[in-house]
């Protein structure tokens, strides 16, 4: 007996860091990088050592491969719900895309004979340095994503590529996976696994790997020397975010403490909140009504019908074709109000088969409904389609975006109206009680608002272009993306401002958007006056924690006290001051991607037909301007890592 304890392994404790919070956890430590306790086997490829053309065409293959890869991610997670996380794999598919990157492997593999394997290596490599010298944090955080494509095209092109392979007896066990650092492509093939939670030695909370883990409700907890761990693969541990603590060799009472966290995490899930959540949804297939908990939502907050326009390779759905997708929504959400977004095409949603015209800024362009004063059609083929299949559901709603004056308000409504009045007269049946919002996205829409509420039944608030056009800013363009400033004073007073309109006219309210999700903004926005949220599914339940019932009390005095804030910074002390800090920190809302970094001054600049630029025996070197490119030339060393 003495003998056997002795023989037990010894529980020990390692402290670290939140990197995505989640509950405690119990599951068995599996190691995510190559080599044996990794439980992988060797997939080959090619071979790539005969020569400049074959590895300029292995290359070229294993980039296009990767590429179509990576698209398939993104798409798959796009149609689940994960809009913004699909768009950090969208920025992946655009470097292996990159003319200009692919340029400089060629060179590397004609000019110094290197195999594609070690071009990768310099060319992605390099990349990686420059965004690190970046005085942007931000900047620097995007410097994994391209570790992460080197490391994947370096496992393809060499011969071997990692196959995590599960041994039998764990399979059904939750597992627990550990990475030197985080990136983007472990965080999915955790969350196809479904993986318990993520050990990694280096990263932040505001890298795009650990965006997509929070959003997938992963846990990642960072841990110094993660060797260590390598001796106690196959162990059981508990990995305790909120507590900063990973227990190796767990025993009975730490994996008891971990269950009754996670099933206390699944309860409060669910518990009642003041809040009335509203799902949105990008197509009928995913998330169905049984997937929910009771009462959980409140209904479709926002279909986004251009969804139909988008998956298709030639040719406006026909009324029919789109009957029959608003058939199945209204039928499979029958108990619910739905509401159903009219076509918000151009900005950054374009469709290949249809020509938007010359337009130098997009966003400020042929969008929406300014489209169907070209072709009114298009308006009159969806709205028949939505009026008909809305029969079947108990609640049926249409909202028209973009909407900038009470004038193109009544256009559509008249365009409306026409297509009721055919319906009638050709004896076709029809919803006839359908309510009419308008999704405020444009700043001339809120000073109008009382005006366009009069014509209304509800209205809902689109925040991302809102509050894009309120600060003038791109949020896709890395050079101002940190203008972008959702709790700012200035954005809180403009959404003060609608929802005190809304409430006066005894109109329903909802917001939409990224801030709409953002469990550390969500009780302000509470305070503010918006009961109704609609948020992609993968949110909901962390929305409606943010704020439970009985605990509304004092929001509205923290919220009026973040109104009347001068600052930014004063905004963030009162949050953190009432408790926000504990909550959750804010959500990254910035740029997704990454570029050519001057070295000088640190902007991200183009490299297609830059005039300003310099090349070394290493690399070439973009500018903004020739003022750096002459200060660049005149010391490089100083510029060159």
């Amino acid at each position: 007996m003495n003998d056997n304890l002795l023989k037990q392994p010894q529980r020990y404790v390692l402290a670290g860091t939140d990197i995505a919070g989640g509950p405690s956890v119990a599951g068995i430590l599996v190691s995510g990088v190559s080599g044996p306790e990794g439980f992988s086997k060797e997939k080959k490829f090619t071979s790539t050592t005969s020569g400049a053309e074959e590895e300029k065409y292995s290359i070229e293959t294993e980039i296009a491969l990767l590429g179509d890869e990576v698209r398939s991610m993104a798409e798959i997670l796009n149609r689940e719900g994960f809009e913004s996380e699909s768009k950090i794999l969208d920025t992946h598919v655009l470097m292996l895309e990159d003319e200009g990157i692919k340029s400089r492997l060629m060179h590397r593999i004609e000019e110094y004979g290197e195999s594609a394997e070690e071009a990768v290596v310099c060319v992605f490599g390099e990349m990686k340095d420059r965004l690190l010298e970046s005085d942007n944090a931000l900047i620097r955080e995007r410097s994994a994503d391209v570790e992460d494509l080197m490391q994947r095209l370096k496992s393809r092109l060499s011969g071997i590529e990692q196959i995590r392979e599960l041994p039998v007896p764990v399979r059904n066990a939750s597992l627990v996976l550990v990475f030197p650092e985080l990136f983007v492509s472990n965080v999915v093939e955790a969350r196809n696994a479904g993986v318990a939670a993520i050990i990694v030695e280096s990263g932040t909370g505001f890298s795009h790997a650990a965006i997509m883990a929070k959003a997938f409700g992963i846990p990642v907890l960072r841990v110094n020397g993660i060797e260590k761990l390598y001796e106690a693969m196959g162990a059981i541990v508990v990995v305790d975010v909120e507590n900063g603590r990973l227990v190796i060799h767990a025993d009975e009472d730490d994996i008891s403490s971990a269950a009754l966290a996670s099933a206390t995490a699944t309860d409060e899930a669910y518990i009642d909140s003041p809040l009335n959540i509203w799902l949105n949804l990008v197509d009928t297939d995913s998330h169905p009504p049984e997937s929910l908990h009771g009462d959980t939502i409140a209904g479709i907050g926002l279909f986004r019908s251009e969804s139909l326009l988008t998956e298709r390779l030639s040719g406006f759905p026909s009324e029919e074709e789109q009957y029959a997708v608003y058939l199945q929504l209204c039928r499979r959400w029958k108990r619910y109000p739905v509401t159903i977004r009219m076509f918000d095409i151009g900005g950054d949603k374009t469709v290949p088969y249809f020509s938007l015209g010359p337009q130098d800024n997009p966003f400020l362009g042929l969008r929406a409904h300014r489209l169907y004063r070209f072709h009114p059609e298009l308006f009159m083929n969806q709205v028949r389609a939505i009026l008909r299949a809305g029969i079947e559901c108990s609640d049926l709603r249409i909202l028209f975006p973009m909407i900038e004056t009470v004038e193109e308000l009544k256009y559509l409504q008249e365009l409306l109206a026409s297509a009721m009045e055919e319906m009638k007269q050709q004896g076709t049946a029809y919803r006839h009680d359908v309510k009419q919002g308008v999704l405020i996205e444009v700043p001339s829409a809120v000073w109008i608002l009382k005006d366009l509420l009069e014509r209304l039944d509800f209205i809902s608030v689109g925040t991302n272009d809102l509050l894009q056009y309120h600060f003038a800013v791109d949020r896709g363009n890395i050079n101002v993306s940190n203008y972008y400033q959702p709790e700012h004073p200035s954005a809180l007073r403009m959404l003060k401002y609608i929802a005190d309109a809304a409430s006066e006219s005894g109109k329903q309210i909802t917001l939409c958007g990224e801030i709409a999700a953002d469990p550390y903004l969500v009780p302000v926005l509470y305070g503010m006056g918006f009961r109704d949220l609609s948020v992609d599914f993968h949110a909901v339940n962390s929305v409606r924690l943010s704020v439970p019932e009985g605990s509304s009390d004092g929001l509205e005095n923290i919220a009026a006290r973040c109104v009347s804030a001068s600052s930014i910074e004063e905004v963030h002390a009162i949050l953190d001051e009432s408790g926000g800090s504990d909550r959750l920190k804010p959500l990254d809302h910035s740029n997704r991607g990454t570029g050519f970094i001057d070295p000088v001054c640190g902007m991200v600049v183009h490299r297609q037909e830059n005039l300003y630029s310099f090349t070394t025996d290493r690399e070439t070197y973009f500018f903004c301007s020739p003022e750096c490119l002459e200060q660049f030339s005149r010391k490089p060393e100083r510029y060159i890592r």
